[in-house]
């Protein structure tokens, strides 16, 4: 995880278990480490099967998510968890990984997530939930710059873009569960600027 602010957003620490995200009980560390997450390195290491690396990258994530029973309750975890397999594509893996891209993600900042925000993201049921339990549900935005580097593969040529981007999350730090070490229970908007 790297940063232009000079801050250290929570690499040097642990992993959760094993998700990519850093195991703490500050929820912005925690956030901060989900955003630096998604960026993607196959600058060195091209993985022959894009289904398999789409799934190890799901869970992967998954492994670090609020299970089933969260306080969101079934249907919604499965439909949060279910998002994250959903935004992996093996097709645009397989561009990925064809193309060697590498992406540098550059960690800003973080913070709370404006309430209009939040309730426009999961509709009303969940964002009552959040804010009557601001003591373990956090909601969360990030910000990053993510430089973006391509190889040329076949007829379509090598790029290097950078584009600003955000993430707005809920994370749970439960000191009942796991002695308050964070969880995601979901990515739930951002996107580029």
């Amino acid at each position: 995880m790297t940063s232009s602010t000079g801050v250290d957003f929570g690499s040097s620490l642990p992993r959760l278990g094993s998700s990519p995200f850093a195991r703490t009980t500050d929820p912005k560390v925690f956030a901060l480490s989900v955003q630096a997450a998604s960026g993607y390195d196959y600058s060195n290491v091209q993985p022959k099967d894009p289904g398999a690396e789409a799934s190890r990258i799901t869970d992967s994530w998954i492994a670090g998510m609020t299970g089933e029973d969260g306080p969101l309750g079934a249907d919604k975890h499965k439909i949060l968890r279910q998002a994250v397999k959903d935004s992996i594509s093996p097709d645009d893996l397989s561009h990925q990984i064809a193309s060697k891209q590498r992406d540098e993600v550059d960690v800003l900042g973080v913070m709370d997530t404006d309430n209009s925000t939040l309730r426009n993201d999961v509709g009303n049921e969940v964002f009552l939930k959040v804010v009557n339990n601001r003591d373990t549900l956090f909601a969360l935005t990030t910000s990053a710059r993510i430089k973006t580097t391509t190889q040329q593969t076949g007829d379509v040529s090598g790029f290097v873009r950078t584009t600003e981007t955000s993430l707005n999350m809920i994370v749970r730090c439960d000191p009942a569960i796991n002695a308050g070490v964070c969880e995601l229970v979901g990515v739930v908007g951002g996107g580029d600027a």
